[in-house]
């Protein structure tokens, strides 16, 4: 169902939020086992997606907080990206 929802370049969301939709996305798909596809295009808009601050926010948030920080940067983990 998760996979169901991706963008054509393997990110998931638009916008402000695709690191946050991206990261949840597919730290989902990793959980349960999955592949994740076309990972360098979903490590540019995890990359893209950071903050002034340092985090990572909601689609209509400026700044960062933490439910969405966590979604990425374990993104990032099971990804084995920095």
């Amino acid at each position: 169902q998760v996979v169901k929802t991706a963008n054509a370049d393997g990110t998931y969301g638009k916008g402000p939020g695709a690191a946050r939709a991206t990261g949840g996305a597919v730290a989902a798909v990793l959980r349960l086992g999955g592949k994740v596809e076309q990972q360098a295009n979903v490590v540019k808009i995890l990359k893209a997606g950071q903050r002034p601050d340092g985090g990572f926010g909601k689609e209509e948030e400026q700044g960062s907080d933490l439910e969405t920080s966590y979604r990425v940067m374990r993104a990032f983990h099971m990804l084995k990206e920095k």
